[in-house]
């Protein structure tokens, strides 16, 4: 006896076709056949079955109790073999067509992404990868809906979303005040008093600064607009800076707590279409 296993997905779709036009001669001939051959593809889909999923009257066919129940769940079956086909085929336009283009800062690429890189690659074998430029959070979307870009990592304030788009949390960025021990000297907590003497290094986010209150509290400030710059300027003693501990290198830095100190939290988040496969198997190999 044959399995219901061996059911072909053609008599499937032969079932569904006649169940939504509910004539068997439309059915024909939407699926370009013919009726004695489509009449005979749903006799022995029945007969395997053991079931009538059909009632003949002189307007065309209705189903029957059984054929409605086929009918549900066959149809969201055929939804998810659609779905499957069209993922498939995104996976391999990426791989053959284009290069992944990823956008991020220089910071979250030598801090965060690149550690994962040898493990993305393994994964994606024959996919090409490309790093664009740094596409700030009002720019995402257009970035993302023109194709300019696959997958793009943004800093910004916790609980950040578009609606558009996919935007997963990756990590937790705090923000302090840090220095080079060979230019500066600080106890583990200083009041801000003692620190306003020199100079202070922020980043720009966008119109503003990270800390726009600090650039008030010091006699200078310096506004950079990349983490590595700030970080260059911070290594060669040029001031002291707030910077996230978690990309300060080795031990060269150090970090200062700052009594009544603003606390400047960020999130890094990856975003991308949410049809984007290739993208969303990236994120989760960068989250692990």
């Amino acid at each position: 006896m044959e399995s219901l296993l061996d059911i072909s997905f053609d008599s499937i779709r032969y079932f569904l076709t006649i169940a939504k036009h509910g004539s068997i001669s439309k059915a024909a001939s939407m699926l370009n056949i013919s009726q004695s051959a489509l009449s005979q593809s749903m006799k022995n889909l029945e007969q395997h079955l053991g079931v009538s999923l059909f009632n003949r009257n002189t307007r065309g066919v209705v189903l029957t109790e059984e054929g409605k129940i086929l009918y549900e769940e066959a149809r969201e079956g055929e939804r998810f073999f659609r779905k499957a086909i069209v993922d498939a085929k995104q996976t391999a336009n990426f791989r053959l067509l284009s290069n992944f283009k990823i956008s991020c800062s220089r910071g979250v690429l030598e801090n965060f992404l690149n550690p994962h890189m040898r493990a993305i690659l393994r994964i994606f074998p024959e996919l090409n990868f490309e790093f664009v430029k740094h596409y700030l959070e009002q720019d995402v979307v257009k970035a993302l809906q023109k194709e300019e870009v696959d997958l793009c990592f943004v800093k910004s304030d916790k609980n950040f979303a578009i609606k558009e788009i996919e935007c997963k949390p990756i990590m937790t960025l705090h923000y302090k005040i840090c220095y080079n021990p060979l230019y500066y000297s600080f106890p583990e907590t200083v009041k801000l008093e003692d620190i306003k003497k020199h100079t202070i290094i922020v980043k720009t986010r966008t119109e503003r600064s990270d800390s726009t209150w600090m650039e008030y509290s010091f006699p200078r400030t310096i506004i950079c607009k990349e983490d590595l710059a700030l970080l260059s300027m911070i290594k060669q003693g040029v001031g002291i800076g707030l910077f996230p501990v978690e990309f300060l290198e080795n031990d060269e830095l150090r970090s200062v707590e700052v009594e009544g100190f603003k606390k400047v939290d960020r999130v890094v988040y990856a975003c991308y279409n949410s049809a984007n496969k290739v993208a969303k198997e990236i994120v989760k190999i960068v989250k692990r």
